[in-house]
């Protein structure tokens, strides 16, 4: 008999077009506009090329608005979707309930992840076989990974987002609407200098591997 191989898991990559003034603007007031847009630019490229390269995933980018450059970069290795409307909530809800239909696996990372090992992906993909949702919980206290098979209705309805609380307001929503959670190894979001700094760090020592990202920090540093 013939077997029929399961569909592929979705990942979708939350991102921002990365122009100056509108990418990285916590990261702007460390290093300026300009330089966080193009660290933004080379975060998203690492990122979208580590997640095209897993044979089990279906790449999708998931942009704020409607932009050339994203579309450019999603068409030739997945697709692009629109996030939507609203909060961040309110467009997580969007691209989940599209993602998820038919109980298809789904992971969202945002493209500010450069150099995230490839085991998280793999790790939470695993997961999602027996769990319903899984989480990458943030050193900053929120999340860099939240993987769902389904999405409750206003799931993320009233999560105070951008603050050190997020990741425990999301596994309260998660248990409140019967989802059981599984977490992975935490990992960081580059967002502010110090996080850049760390990231350098691991760069500079072969811990992880983002060589866009690094390209840039060598320009910067000329």
């Amino acid at each position: 008999m013939r077997m029929i191989d399961s569909p592929r898991t979705r990942i979708c990559v939350f991102a921002k077009p990365p122009v100056a003034g509108l990418a990285k603007t916590r990261l702007a007031k460390d290093i300026g506009a300009e330089a966080a847009a193009s660290i933004a630019t080379a975060c998203l490229l690492d990122t979208w090329n580590t997640v095209t390269a897993l044979s089990w995933a279906e790449p999708i980018l998931a942009g704020s608005e409607d932009n050339t450059q994203l579309r450019a970069l999603a068409a030739a290795k997945g697709e692009f979707w629109l996030q939507g409307e609203g909060d961040l909530g309110a467009r997580l809800q969007c691209v989940f309930e599209r993602a998820t239909v038919g109980g298809r696996r789904t992971i969202v990372i945002g493209a500010d992840t450069p150099g995230l090992p490839i085991e998280r992906l793999v790790q939470a993909n695993a997961l999602l076989d027996g769990s319903h949702a899984v989480m990458g919980p943030a050193d900053d206290g929120g999340f860099y990974l939240l993987g769902l098979t389904f999405v409750a209705p206003e799931l993320f309805k009233g999560v105070t987002w951008g603050t050190s609380t997020v990741l425990a307001q999301m596994s309260a929503r998660l248990e409140s609407c019967g989802v059981p959670l599984a977490l992975i190894d935490r990992w960081f979001d580059v967002d502010r200098g110090s996080d850049l700094v760390r990231l350098k760090a691991l760069l500079d020592q072969g811990v992880v591997s983002a060589p866009v990202t690094l390209g840039a920090l060598k320009d910067m540093a000329r």
